[in-house]
C-alpha cells in the first residue's frame, strides 16, 4: 500500500506566465474537517540581473496545527528547488 500519500483537487484560478498564479486546493480528506478551499498564491518578482523572487502565500487552513504542517511542507519543498536550481 501507499503510505504517507494524499490524493487532492484544485483548480488554478489566476495564470499569468512569469508573474502570478493562484491555486485553490480542495481540502476533503481530513476525517471530522468539513470540506473547505486552501488558496496558494505564487508571485513572481523580477529582481534585475536575471533573477527573480517568488514569493508563496499560504492562506489559513481550519486550525493553527495544520496550518503550521502546510508551511513546513512548503518550506521542505522549496528548500529542493532551491538546491535543484542552484548553479
Amino acid at each position: 500500500g501507499e503510505t504517507g500519500t494524499t490524493r487532492c483537487r484544485g483548480r488554478f484560478e489566476v495564470f499569468e506566465p512569469m508573474e502570478r498564479l493562484l491555486l485553490v486546493q480542495v481540502i476533503d480528506f481530513l476525517p471530522g474537517v468539513a470540506p473547505y478551499d486552501s488558496r496558494i498564491e505564487v508571485d513572481l518578482r523580477p529582481e534585475g540581473a536575471g533573477r527573480v523572487r517568488m514569493v508563496v502565500t499560504l492562506n489559513p487552513m481550519h486550525d493553527a496545527a495544520t496550518s503550521r504542517m502546510q508551511a513546513q511542507g512548503f518550506e521542505s519543498q522549496l528548500t529542493k528547488l532551491d538546491e535543484r536550481l542552484a548553479p
